[in-house]
């Protein structure tokens, strides 16, 4: 799925996840596209069967023990919410992972609301015949730093769950879009800060919203969240 382009000055540059037949999760936090190039690389399946380095997707997945940090130094205190835990819209977990090689960030994630938008949403982009054919929603959240370092600039850790239990990247602007803020966490996101953030996800082939994950690295078993998704408001009839 390539990127969209705007066809009026102004308009955000949206960068697009393109749904790739790959089994596992990258180790870090990828980094931002380039303008006009697609941030997201990838999607893979949310069962965790399958490694992307070739070794045997039907062999057991290891898993990380929640109370030793999933294997991360922590702040005392700081107890994470168990790996595999199911909830639902409304929960907070604390879940901890590794954006970058010397950094770990710490997150109380409360999704409070998940919402079906309308390729209409994008009326200002020139959209290929692909794109056309999906369907994009919205993941309202509420964050804050349980941490150590400032995670200014730090895409969220949260991946949508289509209906063919694939994981699917968040997508990125290059400013702002109405529906959705679609952001990483502000410039300075320092220890004790919270914000409020709205992702936005492609689904290919008016694919559906089935839940949302946590789980940066393949070796995490997922933190999911599950519960009603908001349907988008008709259209007012225009008076006669």
């Amino acid at each position: 799925m390539s990127a969209m382009t705007p066809r009026t000055t102004g308009l955000a540059m949206l960068a697009t996840a393109t749904l790739l037949a790959v089994s596992g999760c990258s180790s870090e936090t990828p980094a931002p596209g380039a303008e006009g190039s697609p941030s997201s690389t990838g999607s893979t399946s949310s069962s965790g069967t399958g490694d992307s380095t070739g070794s045997d997707p039907t062999s057991t997945e290891p898993t990380v023990d929640p109370n030793d940090g999933y294997g991360l130094d922590l702040p005392a205190g700081v107890g994470l919410t168990a790996l595999g835990s199911t909830l639902q819209v409304g929960d907070t977990a604390k879940v901890a992972w590794q954006p970058e090689k010397k950094k770990v960030g710490v997150l109380a994630l409360t999704v409070t609301r998940m919402r079906r938008g309308t390729i209409k949403d994008f009326a200002g982009f020139t959209l290929d015949d692909a794109t056309k054919q999906s369907t994009p929603y919205y993941v309202d959240a509420k964050v804050k730093n349980l941490g150590k370092t400032d995670l200014g600039g730090t895409p969220v850790p949260l991946y949508m769950i289509d209906g063919n239990d694939t994981l699917v990247e968040a997508s990125s602007f290059q400013s702002s879009f109405k529906p959705c803020a679609a952001q990483p966490l502000p410039r300075k996101f320092k220890p004790g800060r919270a914000t409020e953030v709205c992702l936005v996800y492609i689904a290919a082939d008016h694919g559906a919203l089935a839940g949302v994950s946590f789980r940066p690295v393949q070796k995490y078993a997922p933190i999911e969240w599950h519960g009603k998704v908001v349907k988008p408001k008709p259209a007012k009839k225009g008076k006669n």
